[in-house]
Parts: structure tokens; sequence; C-alpha cells
């Protein structure tokens, strides 16, 4: 007999389905206004993009968007490999408070993730892969509750990574390729099926909930100990033993496919959210 999914999840998508923002021409407008704002300062690099974002354009028709095909609120901004140079203007996004999906992997982008990227309340998958992100990880991406997806690997992310034990749908972490440090973060390990953070500055040891994933998830962090890797900690309280140094070159993080493909279209990010929350079972 199949388990009973996890209420919350349920809750999410009877939300979703039930009380969504409904639409409006005059905030679709400030909407619409604030998404050109957030890609004109994104796109150095592709001045493409950003002409055809402008205000006498359907948003839904605009490179990279889609949209509730009932009501034209925007759902996903997918943005990778497009040669993108600027910085993200976190707080202009996030004025679209229907947007599930943000994905500007393998652009140039620089500057820092804003902690402003915390007000995308709806978001489940966030990837900010192959960039060039610079400074912390803020705070505020611990109370986005509803991700289930979270990619920040090949930036140059430094400082260590706050708590994110209270992202309990999330199922991916991967943020390989930094130089991130402290203690490897705080996080349901139970629910995950994707984690990595290898190759970073990251010392202690590995926590025990995370035995589920192998030595890969965090090879290239000289202070780290314990099991999987094969140096032992120092002592049972966990005081980080001197680390043999771990391979030269980058590790390939694990293959994780949440949607499917490349692109969610119409239904299909509610359909992703559906999978994503009847996959976590109690």
């Amino acid at each position: 007999m199949g388990r009973i999914p996890n209420p919350t999840c349920l809750l999410i998508v009877i939300s979703i389905l039930l009380f969504s923002p409904t639409s409006n021409s005059e905030e679709q407008e400030g909407v619409k206004k604030s998404l050109i704002r957030f890609v004109q300062k994104l796109s150095g690099g592709n001045k493409a993009i950003s002409k055809r974002w402008n205000m006498t354009s359907d948003a839904c028709e605009w490179v990279g968007v889609t949209c509730d095909p009932n009501t034209g609120l925007v759902w996903t901004v997918v943005l990778e490999g497009l040669n993108l140079s600027g910085t993200l203007d976190a707080a202009s996004a996030c004025r679209a408070e229907s947007l599930l999906v943000l994905k500007l992997k393998n652009n140039n982008l620089t500057g820092s993730i804003p902690s402003g990227i915390g007000n995308c309340h709806s978001l489940i998958w966030l990837d900010l892969s192959g960039n060039r992100f610079t400074g912390s990880v803020p705070d505020t991406v611990a109370n986005m509750t509803t991700l289930l997806q979270l990619e920040i690997s090949g930036n140059r992310l430094t400082g260590e990574v706050p708590d994110l034990s209270r992202l309990m749908l999330l199922r991916n972490f991967l943020a390989q390729e930094n130089r991130l440090r402290g203690s490897v973060p705080v996080m349901n390990f139970d629910s995950l099926q994707g984690f990595n953070v290898s190759d970073n500055r990251f010392q202690g040891r590995i926590p025990d909930g995370a035995g589920k994933f192998g030595a890969d998830s965090f090879l290239g962090n000289s202070g780290l100990c314990g099991a999987p890797l094969p140096n032992a900690c120092s002592d049972d309280a966990g005081s980080p033993a001197v680390a043999a140094a771990a391979p030269a070159g980058p590790i390939d993080p694990p293959t994780v496919d949440v949607s499917g493909g490349v692109e969610v279209q119409g239904n299909g990010i509610l359909m992703l959210l559906v999978w994503g929350c009847f996959s976590l079972l109690v």
C-alpha cells in the first residue's frame, strides 16, 4: 500500500491551483516593467534579449519566459547560456510573485547574490550555476521554503553557507566548485536526492546524515574528514584531522533531471511541482 504524500506538499499544490494571484492589467503592467529592469541589468552581453523584452509585446512571448496559459502570469524565466554579463536584480525579478522557476545557468553574471532573492517566495527552482558570482550565500535563502532545487555551483562564492534545515522540500543542492568555507551546511539530508559541495574549502566532520552520498560529493575540501572520505577525524568530538589533499581537477556533479527536460512549458511547471511534492513521502 502506498504511503501518503507529505501534507505540506499537498497544501502547496492546492494553493497553486486555488489561490494563485488573479490577472490584473495594472498589476501585470507593473510586473512587466520590473521584469524588463531585471533583464536589462543582466543582459550586458546580449542586447538582443533586452530589446525583445519590451512593454509593447506580450511577456509570455519574451525569450525564456513561459506563463500560466489561463491567466498570463509569468511562471518561468529560463535564460541559460546566452552570454549574459550583468548583475542579478533580485528585487525586480521577485516582483513577479507567480515566478516558480528562475534559471540563469552558464552565463557571465557578476556581483553578489542579492539578499532580495529571499523575496521570491514562490520559487521552486533556482539555478545560478556556471557564472562568476562572488560574496556569500545570503541568509535569506534559508527562508525560501518552497525550493525543490538549488544550484549555485561553478561560481566564486565565499563565506559560510547558512543553515538550510528549514528547506524541508529541498531535493537537490549543488554548490561544488566555489570557495565556500566553514562546516558542511546543515540541511535535511534524508529528503535530498542530489548533493555536491566538492571543490570548496569546507572543514570539519561530514554530517552523519550525509552517509547516503559518496566521496565525490565532498572531494576537494582538504579540511573535511570522516566517511565517506578515507581520512578519519582526529577525535569523536568532530575536530577536523589534517586531511590528505584531494585529487586535482573538477568533479562532475551528479546528473539531476527534475523536469524531464530543459524547458518547462504551460502546465508542465505545475506537473514539476506535483512531482516534487508527491515524491516527498512521509
